[in-house]
């Protein structure tokens, strides 16, 4: 079972924070190519790009990235576009194929990207280029899949980790396990590894806070 755990890089240096910024601005550049190709190729009812394209338009050291880290983002790419082509085949013809532009995209490593020192986390940017160095926290056992996700207030490293869901303390009980997503929209998407769903809305306690903001400009209107 892989599950995810999260490092809080709130207090990383300024430099190391620059090292985020220009990666997250380039990941952005790499989707938007992949985005330009396949709206492309919808306008003019050409063959829609696979993997194998998208790898030929963003290869040859053209994004100041790892070569992986490029990887990552069309593979990304290309799944959002499946996965937009199976519900408009369900029926939700409301949902769209990517075609927002970005600015910033997560900054996305393989495993066997992944350098580990006794105390360190090695993750390459690329040639010539300084790796975004992290602490390494004592559950990181060995190398995994991990990427640099903007939570709305500071970064964070994902670091997907494949573990088993059997104790072999627990005569064969499999343990009952839970995977959270938070968001902006709604609070948390939870699912559980035996099929079971639920997403925590947020709109009640969006309205509260906007009605909250909406009387403190009230009051600093009366005081000015």
């Amino acid at each position: 079972m892989e599950r995810v755990r999260i490092l809080s890089l709130k207090r990383i240096s300024k430099r190391q924070a620059a090292i985020i910024r220009q990666g997250q601005m380039e990941a952005a550049k790499v989707w938007m190519a992949c985005r330009d190709m396949h709206l492309k190729a919808r306008e003019t009812n050409a063959s829609w790009p696979g993997r194998k394209e998208y790898h030929e338009a963003t290869a040859g050291g053209r994004y100041a990235l790892h070569s992986q880290s490029v990887q990552q983002v069309f593979c990304a790419f290309d799944a959002a576009v499946e996965a937009t082509g199976r519900n408009r085949r369900a029926g939700r013809k409301e949902i769209r194929y990517p075609y927002k532009d970005k600015r910033f995209f997560p900054l996305m490593w393989p495993a066997q990207a992944m350098g580990l020192e006794e105390k360190r986390i090695i993750l390459p940017m690329g040639r010539d280029r300084s790796s975004l160095v992290l602490p390494r926290p004592a559950w990181l056992s060995r190398k995994s899949a991990c990427k640099v996700v903007w939570n709305g207030l500071h970064n964070e490293l994902h670091v997907t980790l494949d573990e088993s869901t059997t104790d072999p303390n627990s005569q064969g009980i499999t343990e009952r396990c839970a995977t959270v997503d938070f968001g902006q929209i709604h609070h948390a998407a939870v699912v559980t590894n035996n099929g079971n769903a639920l997403v925590v809305s947020g709109r009640g306690m969006r309205t509260i806070k906007r009605l909250h903001s909406k009387h403190l400009g009230e009051i600093q209107k009366k005081r000015s």
